[in-house]
Protein backbone atom coordinates (compact mmCIF):
# COMPACT_ATOMS: atom_id res chain seq x y z
CA UNK A 1 0.00 0.00 0.00
CA UNK A 2 2.83 2.53 0.49
CA UNK A 3 3.52 2.68 -3.13
CA UNK A 4 0.29 3.66 -3.91
CA UNK A 5 0.23 6.48 -1.83
CA UNK A 6 -1.01 6.67 1.45
CA UNK A 7 -2.74 9.67 1.85
CA UNK A 8 -4.90 9.50 -0.83
CA UNK A 9 -6.27 6.34 -0.16
CA UNK A 10 -6.54 6.12 3.57
CA UNK A 11 -8.35 9.89 2.60
CA UNK A 12 -10.45 8.01 -0.10
CA UNK A 13 -11.45 5.05 2.13
CA UNK A 14 -11.71 6.55 5.46
CA UNK A 15 -9.24 5.41 7.05
CA UNK A 16 -6.42 2.46 7.45
CA UNK A 17 -7.15 -0.95 6.23
CA UNK A 18 -7.15 -2.02 9.84
CA UNK A 19 -9.28 0.81 10.96
CA UNK A 20 -12.09 -0.10 8.00
CA UNK A 21 -11.25 -3.43 6.63
CA UNK A 22 -14.24 -3.35 5.08
CA UNK A 23 -14.27 -0.14 2.63
CA UNK A 24 -10.76 -2.06 1.42
CA UNK A 25 -12.78 -5.00 0.47
CA UNK A 26 -15.43 -2.78 -1.39
CA UNK A 27 -12.79 -0.79 -3.37
CA UNK A 28 -10.45 -4.08 -4.25
CA UNK A 29 -11.12 -4.42 -8.29
CA UNK A 30 -8.95 -8.09 -7.72
CA UNK A 31 -11.41 -9.25 -4.91
CA UNK A 32 -14.35 -7.95 -7.06
CA UNK A 33 -13.51 -10.00 -10.08
CA UNK A 34 -14.42 -11.51 -12.71
CA UNK A 35 -15.84 -8.15 -13.73
CA UNK A 36 -17.38 -9.64 -17.04
CA UNK A 37 -16.43 -6.42 -18.97
CA UNK A 38 -13.76 -6.04 -21.29
CA UNK A 39 -10.78 -3.90 -19.64
CA UNK A 40 -7.84 -2.18 -21.03
CA UNK A 41 -5.40 -1.28 -18.18
CA UNK A 42 -3.02 1.77 -19.31
CA UNK A 43 0.22 2.53 -17.82
CA UNK A 44 3.37 4.71 -18.05
CA UNK A 45 6.60 3.37 -17.71
CA UNK A 46 7.56 6.04 -15.27
CA UNK A 47 4.49 5.67 -13.31
CA UNK A 48 5.08 6.71 -9.50
CA UNK A 49 1.78 5.76 -8.16
CA UNK A 50 0.81 2.27 -9.49
CA UNK A 51 3.44 -0.49 -9.16
CA UNK A 52 3.66 -2.42 -11.92
CA UNK A 53 3.75 -5.63 -10.11
CA UNK A 54 0.13 -4.29 -8.60
CA UNK A 55 -1.04 -3.64 -11.96
CA UNK A 56 0.10 -7.49 -13.58
CA UNK A 57 -1.11 -9.05 -10.67
CA UNK A 58 -4.15 -7.97 -11.18
CA UNK A 59 -4.33 -8.56 -15.01
CA UNK A 60 -3.14 -11.97 -14.48
CA UNK A 61 -6.34 -12.59 -11.56
CA UNK A 62 -8.61 -11.36 -13.76
CA UNK A 63 -7.71 -13.44 -16.46
CA UNK A 64 -7.35 -16.24 -15.06
CA UNK A 65 -11.18 -15.27 -13.77
CA UNK A 66 -12.37 -15.34 -17.46
CA UNK A 67 -12.59 -11.45 -18.10
CA UNK A 68 -10.40 -10.16 -21.22
CA UNK A 69 -7.58 -7.75 -19.89
CA UNK A 70 -5.20 -6.11 -22.07
CA UNK A 71 -2.11 -3.97 -20.22
CA UNK A 72 -0.54 -1.12 -22.01
CA UNK A 73 2.23 0.43 -20.88
CA UNK A 74 3.44 3.86 -22.67
CA UNK A 75 7.25 4.13 -22.59
CA UNK A 76 7.83 7.81 -21.39
CA UNK A 77 4.78 8.56 -19.59
CA UNK A 78 4.09 8.86 -16.12
CA UNK A 79 0.86 8.78 -13.92
CA UNK A 80 -0.92 12.05 -15.30
CA UNK A 81 0.34 12.06 -18.72
CA UNK A 82 -2.13 8.62 -19.00
CA UNK A 83 -4.56 11.47 -18.21
CA UNK A 84 -4.31 14.29 -20.26
CA UNK A 85 -5.56 14.72 -23.70
CA UNK A 86 -2.43 17.12 -24.31
CA UNK A 87 -0.42 14.69 -23.72
CA UNK A 88 1.89 12.35 -25.91
CA UNK A 89 0.08 9.54 -24.50
CA UNK A 90 -3.19 10.59 -25.16
CA UNK A 91 -3.29 8.97 -28.72
CA UNK A 92 -2.62 5.87 -27.13
CA UNK A 93 -5.13 6.19 -24.65
CA UNK A 94 -7.79 7.19 -27.17
CA UNK A 95 -7.25 4.28 -29.38
CA UNK A 96 -7.56 2.16 -26.51
CA UNK A 97 -11.14 3.68 -25.78
CA UNK A 98 -12.32 3.48 -29.24
CA UNK A 99 -11.21 -0.14 -29.41
CA UNK A 100 -13.44 -0.93 -26.45
CA UNK A 101 -16.38 1.19 -28.03
CA UNK A 102 -16.19 -0.70 -31.31
CA UNK A 103 -16.49 -3.86 -28.78
CA UNK A 104 -13.01 -5.11 -28.84
CA UNK A 105 -9.71 -5.16 -27.00
CA UNK A 106 -6.84 -3.34 -28.53
CA UNK A 107 -4.28 -5.69 -29.88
Amino acid sequence: MALCGDTVITSLLGGTPAAVPDHYAQASAIKLLPLAIPQVLVLGSHEEYVPLPLLDAYVQAATQAGDQVRRILIPGAGHFEIASPLSFAWPQVRAAIGSLLDGKLPS
